[in-house]
């Protein structure tokens, strides 16, 4: 048996104590949830953690498939518990890939306490990258709880737990522990490809519905699908899912031999990249620059070399698009937008002065602006905290914003560590450049958007761990063991 190492920020744990942690976890938010809820939920939950034991790549890639979509929710009574009317409101709504992947995690630790007698290798043990870092974020956030302006204890608990350590076990944790070949990096980078091909497929579309009787040519946006907003928002929200499946169809390219089905990939990126700009928001064009930026430094750079002039006339080819981003940009409703974030961000650091050490209470920043009557007059109803700086600096204080840095700081030192391993211009650097721009795009979309604790912003984080693990140190070449025995 090997011994116990530090892989990447992870740490070495006992495996039955694994399993129970997460069974502990998942049980404790259940029963937070409240008095008994309906026959028929309880038994597809039971249906979905059975299918989840016996068929669990099925349960991860369904996750994937709908980890983008937080729009599509699931509405649950907490019945006339008053714990759960308190926390909760009477009512719980959870996003149907926090379901699934809460299935797949309950299913993922059966197996670790089930499967684990009579192994001799270390295929079960779960690899936590930089877990003991992310414990300082939650930490940061029960902390917050002893804030002297004195929060409701139970919901700043609550938010501690779901959503923030519930982002990182199943954006991060089952992604790093699912995909650990390089035909399950396919697989999801495929599923992934799929999704950004569909919902660019609708904001296209989008550009042509009628709206007010006239063509609404401004700006690719999300349509309502059967009733429902699948994206759970406006083109904000369309343009951070494009951000994330570009780079992911192109590493899907990479690690491709047909050159066809590279020039698909190529053509999928490109028709989503211009939907992506049609969305016309300026958060995602910053992210999209950076992005760029880092592939023309490293990956395309001998492309670039030798191709100064077809770029050049790409740009020129673009500069109206550009032009009347600026021009759109000074339009009152874009101005009105403006003007808000910029209140929000005033009030955010307020708050921050009232606590600057522990902050005001994890979760309690929408709260807290609905009672600021000046916002109420001016804007009407409350929004979140438009960028992960003034969120942390607000709830959690100087804490939050340390523990925040520290993650990043060692997830970014680690991917510069692989890069300067990796050998130059091989299929492995191109896909790990494009899931190094996946991840450096959600966190740069992250200082102006509201979906940090979600899988928009930490699936591209796992992916990518998952990627550096299978592309560079090539530490798990076939699935693990730990998963096998009942597919």
């Amino acid at each position: 048996m090997p011994p116990a190492s530090f892989e990447g920020g992870s740490f070495p744990y006992p495996r039955l104590g694994w399993g129970l942690f997460i069974i502990l976890l998942l049980g404790t938010i259940s029963v937070a949830l409240g008095e008994p809820l309906s026959v028929a939920f309880l038994i597809l939950t039971l249906a979905a953690v059975l299918i989840a034991l016996r068929f669990p790549y099925f349960g991860y890639y369904l996750f994937v498939a709908t980890a983008l979509l937080l729009g599509w929710f699931v509405v649950i009574s907490t019945g006339s518990f008053q714990f759960g009317d308190y926390v909760f409101g009477g009512s719980v709504n959870i996003n149907m890939a926090e379901l699934i992947a809460g299935a797949v995690l309950v299913a993922w630790a059966v197996r670790m306490l089930l499967l684990w007698r009579g192994r001799r290798d270390w295929n079960w043990r779960p690899w936590l990258p930089f877990f003991g870092y992310f414990l300082l974020i939650v930490a940061a956030h029960f902390a917050s709880a002893f804030s002297p302006v004195q929060p409701d204890v139970f919901p700043v608990i609550k938010f501690s737990l779901r959503p923030v350590l519930f982002a990182y076990l199943s954006s991060v944790a089952l992604t790093v522990n699912f995909v650990r070949s390089q035909r399950r990096l396919v697989a999801t980078l495929s599923i992934l490809t799929l999704v950004g091909l569909f919902f660019a497929g609708v904001g296209f579309v989008s550009l042509f519905v009628f709206q007010g009787g006239l063509f609404s040519l401004h700006r690719a946006r999300p349509l309502d699908l059967f009733g429902v907003n699948l994206l759970g928002g406006n083109h904000n929200s369309m343009a951070e899912v494009l951000l994330f499946t570009i780079p992911a169809s192109l590493a899907l390219g990479a690690l491709s031999r047909s050159p066809r089905f590279k020039a698909f990939t190529g053509v999928a990126a490109i028709f989503m990249l211009g939907v992506a700009l049609l969305t016309f928001a300026r958060s995602a064009w910053i992210a999209l620059a950076v992005q760029l930026a880092l592939l023309l430094s490293t990956v395309w750079r001998p492309w670039l070399a030798r191709h100064r002039d077809i770029f050049f006339l790409v740009l020129l080819a673009l500069s109206p698009l550009m032009v009347y981003m600026v021009r759109f940009s000074f339009t009152p409703v874009v101005q009105g937008s403006t003007d808000a974030r910029a209140l929000v961000t005033a009030i955010a650091f307020d708050q921050f002065r009232d606590s600057p050490f522990v902050g005001v209470g994890a979760g309690t920043f929408v709260d807290r602006l609905s009672q600021v009557y000046a916002y109420v007059v001016e804007f009407g109803g409350a929004i979140d905290a438009h960028g992960v700086l003034q969120k942390l600096a607000s709830e959690t204080g100087v804490l939050g914003l340390i523990a925040f840095a520290a993650f990043f700081y060692a997830l970014f030192r680690y991917a510069f560590h692989l890069w300067r391993i990796m050998k130059p211009l091989t299929p492995e650097m191109r896909a790990y450049a494009y899931l190094l721009a996946a991840m450096t795009g959600a966190f740069v979309y992250q200082f102006f958007d509201v979906t940090y604790w979600t899988p928009r912003f930490w699936l591209p984080i796992g992916l990518f761990l998952a990627g550096s693990r299978i592309l560079v140190t090539r530490q798990k070449e076939r699935d693990p063991n730990f998963l096998a025995g009942y597919e």
